[in-house]
């Protein structure tokens, strides 16, 4: 949301696409002594912002909302194939795919997930999706239509993990429905599909998680009519 914090000789001050046009940058350092700033470490993991300052010593705040809770989309067929820090949920809008390749290595913030919409597909191949900060991630999350059938096409979400993949310290490695910032899930998301080949699943407190559905051919079923 291009957040981007400033520090001045008179205080903290914050601002991003959305705050600027109608309240420009607002302070949040009240309570911080009048003091110069030093430096500043916005640490995304811990959702922390901390300022050295000049004879007063180090001070710390929580990150502002719009800067902590935004949320990256892929709305195009992507690939990654090389390391990179992800430090919002990423949403794969449905009729896209994102191919993740090459031996990258991904690193995931905090409780952030990567989530397949339906009709979206996420290929891990070769990769690795990891923590970042030595926090735990979310996990991704396969969403489907517990009233649709898996053989009609771009109604589940679709991940396939192959090629000596790993996925690991992860809270839910993989969900395979919507869940709720809780992670209650949410009924009836469930029928993503899931297929992993030759592929490890290291150190999740839980690896796949398969919520009731049964697919079924919908080519039997008809009308009949009287």
């Amino acid at each position: 949301n291009d957040g981007l914090y400033a520090a001045t000789d008179i205080g903290m001050y914050y601002t991003d696409a959305d705050l600027y046009p109608i309240h420009g940058w607002i302070k949040i350092s009240e309570g911080l002594p009048a003091t110069f700033i030093t430096d500043i470490d916005v640490n995304i993991c811990r959702g922390k912002v901390r300022i050295a300052t000049f004879g007063r010593g180090i001070w710390e705040a929580d990150l502002q909302p719009s800067y902590n809770n935004f949320e990256h989309e892929i709305t195009s067929n992507t690939t990654w194939g090389a390391n990179r820090d992800i430090i919002a949920n990423t949403i794969i809008k449905a009729g896209n795919t994102l191919t993740i390749n090459n031996g990258a290595v991904i690193n995931v913030a905090k409780g952030k997930r990567i989530i397949i919409e339906k009709g979206a597909r996420l290929i891990v191949n070769g990769a690795t999706i990891t923590n970042l900060c030595g926090e735990m991630w979310g996990g991704i999350e396969v969403r489907g239509d517990i009233n649709l059938s898996q053989y009609i096409s771009g109604a589940q979400g679709v991940l396939d993990i192959l090629n000596n993949s790993t996925i690991e310290n992860a809270r839910f490695a993989v969900h395979t429905s919507e869940h709720d910032i809780n992670n209650n899930y949410i009924w009836g998301t469930f029928g993503g599909i899931v297929r992993v080949r030759d592929s490890h699943f290291k150190n999740n407190y839980h690896g796949i998680d398969f919520g009731p559905y049964q697919n079924f051919n919908p080519l039997l079923f008809f009308e009949v009519k009287l």
